[in-house]
């Protein structure tokens, strides 16, 4: 009798984790609107943008994508892959602390990236490596850009507010960006960076 009530016992608690499961996934899925190629997602917990990469109705099909709500930095790096046809990312309104290295390196389609805008550190290598990135919306609070960041983005043009501290090589191979700078402060750099920066 134990041996029975024991079996169904853990039928029942099966029944129940698989039940969960299943809402939770639903749940993640359902906070999604596609229109004119453009994917806009809302996440509200971490971790659920990665569970949604199950999803074959979002991998690779996209030109433009819309993030919203907290994402961990694996979140951000999973984007990869439903991000191969993709042209813009807006990850202005995602809650993130970090993005980490390489997070979008060699994504050769993409043309427009917004970081998130409460974001105050860029890490080595986040968008190297992308040919056709013409636009950067930086966050307003930012405070460093890492090395090699932007390096080999032949078609960007961006400007790099005056308080924004900066490692080496940052934008090595990017001759459009614009760097808000004392000219003084610059004389140190300005070896590495002649042919690839203008003073404003």
């Amino acid at each position: 009798m134990r041996r029975k009530n024991s079996k169904i016992l853990k039928m029942f608690v099966f029944f129940c984790v698989f039940i969960l499961s299943n809402i939770h996934y639903t749940y993640a899925i359902s906070s999604h609107d596609i229109s004119d190629n453009t994917l806009t997602i809302k996440v509200d917990e971490e971790g659920d943008f990665t569970e949604m990469l199950n999803n074959d109705e979002f991998n690779g099909k996209f030109e433009n994508i819309i993030i919203k709500g907290k994402m961990s930095g694996y979140d951000i790096v999973t984007l990869q892959f439903i991000s191969e046809k993709c042209k813009s990312i807006d990850l202005t309104n995602v809650n993130t602390e970090l993005i980490v290295s390489e997070s979008f390196k060699d994504f050769y389609n993409l043309e427009d990236f917004k970081f998130p805008k409460n974001l105050t550190y860029v890490s080595g290598d986040t968008l190297s490596n992308c040919p056709n990135l013409k636009s950067v919306a930086l966050p307003e609070n930012l405070q460093y850009i890492e090395y090699h960041a932007f390096r080999n983005c032949p078609n960007l043009k961006m400007t790099v507010p005056a308080n924004v501290k900066l490692d080496e090589n940052v934008f090595y191979g990017s001759p459009g960006v614009k760097i808000l700078k004392n000219k003084s402060i610059l004389n140190s750099l300005y070896s590495k960076f002649v042919n690839f920066i203008n003073v404003l």
